[in-house]
């Protein structure tokens, strides 16, 4: 599958799907093709779906603290049918939006799989899939894109289930990023490769669920170091002078990555990995910490 064809049915603001063809490249140079891949921060899993259906790791672990993340990717792997059948069903309206806004507004409140279809229709009728943002169109569907405009059921519940095939190589978990790294990482030692991808530095709090705090993304830094000499990771971030100074003891390089927010651009990104891996980043360059400070 060309890397330019969607591996997620989801949305996802900084998604790394672009990744892919670097990952694969990383994979190889280090001896760990067909390994485990975990992602701590799975979001829209665009990267990891693809490294799974390109057959370069043999497994993928995916973790999201959000509950609504969770209950999407849950659902499609184990409820795969049901959730197809509300697509179908249910119409791409304002009245639907409203409805399934109200789902992700109060989560507690009702089933997984009612959970998982709401997360998925706000996801592609918002906004570059932001889940608290606006509709595409407004509210009253007076601008030049629709609702629908990012909804094309038949392709996205053909999508649905070619990735729900690979259910017997996925596990879903809905844990503390460091936790999950912790229980259900670090077990399988060197044979893993783990991509953190935590909520931008900067903007995390409009684009995400989840966001961090300064403090937190400290705390997510530390726990990375302690592992530095030990494990297999691989980290990325928005490019600020905060992140390359949490990650300085790792030499953190500088990369360009498209990606969609409004509107689609490239922007700079940090990137470091642990110390037992060597990076295969031909046009990305060391970090000056002097330069951003």
């Amino acid at each position: 599958m060309p890397s330019s064809v969607p591996s997620s049915p989801l949305r996802y603001p900084g998604g790394k799907q672009s990744l892919t063809f670097f990952v694969k490249a990383l994979l190889q140079q280090n001896g760990l093709s067909g390994c485990v891949y975990a992602e701590p921060y799975a979001g829209g899993a665009g990267l990891a779906l693809r490294l799974l259906q390109e057959g370069v790791v043999s497994k993928v672990l995916l973790n999201d603290k959000c509950p609504m993340v969770f209950a999407f990717w849950k659902s499609l792997f184990e409820e795969t049918e049901a959730l197809v059948d509300l697509i179908k069903r249910r119409p791409v309206t304002m009245e639907e939006w409203q409805k399934t806004r109200e789902v992700t507004s109060a989560p507690h409140l009702h089933s997984r799989l009612e959970i998982a279809y709401a997360f998925f229709f706000q996801n592609r009728t918002n906004f570059s899939g932001v889940i608290q943002g606006g509709v595409i169109g407004g509210k009253k569907q007076t601008g030049k894109y629709k609702i629908d405009a990012r909804y094309p059921k038949e392709r996205l519940i053909s999508l649905i289930r070619s990735v729900a095939e690979f259910r017997d190589k996925v596990e879903v978990y809905s844990e503390d990023a460091i936790t999950f790294v912790k229980e259900q990482i670090l077990p399988y030692g060197a044979e893993a490769l783990t991509y953190c991808d935590p909520p931008y530095y900067v903007k995390g709090k409009d684009l995400y669920l989840n966001a961090y705090r300064p403090e937190d993304h400290k705390v997510v830094a530390a726990f990375l170091k302690g592992l530095y000499y030990t494990n297999n990771w691989l980290v990325s971030y928005d490019l600020t002078s905060e992140t390359c100074e949490l990650y300085s003891f790792a030499s953190p390089y500088s990369f360009t990555l498209p990606y969609c927010a409004n509107r689609v651009r490239t922007g700079s990104e940090l990137m470091a990995v642990s110390a037992n891996l060597s990076l295969p980043l031909k046009e990305g360059k060391r970090i000056n910490l002097k330069e951003l400070s």
